[in-house]
């Protein structure tokens, strides 16, 4: 058993992560967009049917506004209530595009 196999296994993974692997593959489409999206191989996005989508391409997915993914800290082992995070799933309107980035002044004081 993986050490990834083992972590999920502890937390029940597979009921939870099973079902943000199937909203990847309904948006994706397959499993090698899914990871051309997220820089992982199309293996790595294979073992996430049996493992678990890992934590951090969760946060990312709920952060992505046309993935329909909340984040569930409780799915991962985590208090919700102990990190304090505002879960609500962001809009595109709320998005910062790059322009945006680009356009961006810098912040600093008269006299540095």
């Amino acid at each position: 058993m993986t050490f990834w196999e083992s972590k999920f296994r502890v937390l029940g993974g597979g009921v939870y992560m099973d079902s943000l692997y199937n909203i990847l593959i309904s948006h994706f489409k397959t499993q090698i967009k899914v990871g051309r999206h997220y820089g992982v191989s199309r293996q790595a996005v294979s073992r996430w049917k049996v493992v678990g989508v890992p934590e951090e391409y969760a946060t990312l997915a709920h952060l992505t506004p046309d993935i329909p993914y909340t984040y569930d800290p409780s799915h991962y082992g985590r208090d919700e209530k102990a990190l304090g995070l505002n879960l609500v799933k962001p809009t595109d309107d709320q998005m910062i595009t790059s322009e945006e980035i680009a356009n961006d002044k810098p912040v600093h004081s008269e006299a540095a």
